[in-house]
This record gives C-alpha cells, sequence and structure tokens, in this order.
C-alpha cells in the first residue's frame, strides 16, 4: 500500500476508506453511548476503567492496521531518496505530520478532548487515573504523564526516527548535516508544531483553553523529532 497516496490523489481511496471511512462509520454510536455512560456515571471509579479500555482497544487496533504500512511507505520513501537525505527528511516528516493529523480528526470522532484533557484521562483529584497510565506504559518504556494520542503518535514517530537515524549519523558531510538540523528543528517542529500551526492546518481550535494551552495533536512527533534533532547535534560536536 502506497499510503502517501491514501485519500489524496484518487489512487488508493478503497484503503483510505477501510483505514479511516469505516473506523468512522462506527464513531457517532460509540461517542454517543460514552457521553451517556459519561453523565450518569462519570464519579464513579469504575468509569475510568470502562473508558480506559475503550482507549486502549481504539490505539491498540490503530497500530496494528498502520504499523505495517508506515514502515513500507518509509522504506519506499527511502529508497526514492536514496542519493538525498534531505529530500527523505523533508518527505517522510511531511508524509508523518499528515498521519498525525488524519489520526486526530479520526480520534476527535470517538473521544472529546476539554482543555487538552481527555475525559477519563485523570481521577477527580486532578492525578492522572492508574488506567490512564497503563495505556501509556503500554507504549512507552517508563508511564508518563502525558496525552493516550501523544503516546500513540510518538509511537508512529518512532519508526521514522528509526529509518532516519541511521542515514543521517553516518553522514560525513558538515554543510548537510547543518542542513538537516536546521530542517527539522525550525521548519519541521517550530514553525509547522505551534498550537497556531496545527489549530490553522486542522480548522479545528476546539481542544484550547482560554489560557491557550491545550494537546497539541503533533506532539508526539515533536517529542521524537525533537530526540533526533539532539543526535544531529551531537553529530555535528563530534564529527
Amino acid at each position: 500500500v502506497d499510503y502517501e497516496k491514501i485519500g489524496r490523489s484518487g489512487q488508493d481511496e478503497d484503503t483510505f476508506a477501510l483505514l479511516y471511512g469505516v473506523f468512522a462509520s462506527k464513531a457517532a454510536v460509540i461517542k454517543a453511548s460514552i457521553s451517556v455512560v459519561e453523565q450518569r456515571f462519570a464519579s464513579v471509579p469504575e468509569f475510568e476503567e470502562m473508558l480506559a479500555e475503550c482507549q486502549y482497544a481504539y490505539f491498540s487496533r490503530r497500530h496494528l492496521l498502520l504499523a505495517s504500512i508506515l514502515e513500507s511507505t518509509l522504506a519506499n520513501l527511502s529508497a526514492t531518496h536514496a542519493e538525498s537525505t534531505c529530500r527523505l527528511t523533508r518527505d517522510a516528516c511531511t508524509f508523518m505530520l499528515r498521519t498525525c493529523d488524519d489520526e486526530y480528526r479520526l480520534y476527535r470522532q470517538f473521544f472529546v478532548t476539554r482543555n487538552g484533557n481527555e475525559p477519563g484521562m485523570k481521577s477527580g483529584d486532578g492525578r492522572i487515573s492508574p488506567a490512564m497510565s497503563t495505556i501509556t506504559s503500554v507504549f512507552t518504556s517508563q508511564p508518563q504523564q502525558v496525552h493516550p494520542f501523544e503516546t500513540f503518535t510518538e509511537q508512529m514517530c518512532r519508526t521514522l526516527y528509526d529509518m532516519l537515524r541511521p542515514r543521517i549519523v553516518h553522514n560525513p558531510h558538515l554543510e548537510t548535516l547543518a542542513e538537516l538540523c536546521n530542517m527539522i528543528k525550525v521548519d519541521m517542529i517550530e514553525n509547522r508544531c505551534s498550537l497556531q500551526m496545527v489549530a490553522t492546518i486542522l480548522g479545528d481550535d476546539a481542544h484550547q483553553d482560554p489560557n491557550g494551552s491545550g494537546m497539541n495533536p503533533r506532539a508526539g512527533f515533536v517529542s521524537v523529532m525533537g530526540e533526533l534533532v539532539g543526535d544531529i547535534a551531537e553529530r555535528i560536536v563530534y564529527r
């Protein structure tokens, strides 16, 4: 499957429909059911566990569907840009950002975000619920107080990191390394991943609170690519 073409050039509309349309067709019923349960049982501890199980099932299924497609598409991009690490990095990052956006749009059809916090993510006293911590720990080595969607996209972007890092750290050209560092840090992270830019791209700023803080659907990309920027900087220093 050439995921980069899905739903954009019309060459793989059937696959796009399977990945997103089939899921979206079930979203309204599931979201309405969760809303009814929340209205009646939000104060009941078992509600947190139930919602956590729903999200765990959701992210597990999405990962199962996407993992091989992401790997295949990134491998194709790597082969296409075998002679240019800069072009590979730009195209691969752009592809991954679009994937994060597509996943966020789908996710919001199932689950409501309020002021950057997912219902069920925190307990009544403001602490991260044990159930949500469990979801996070499934996708990372250590439990962290991050939104489960961010954890999910971090895992997706780790595939990109694993593909780019060997190409970059073995590049002997200082000018290329500097260009890559600037491209990822400035163009991809700072320019494309601010909350304001993301809201403009998605046409949806409902997740932001009056103080301007909120869940950034590209935060997982920022976290992983920030690691890559550090790797490049280290490579430049010890070159």
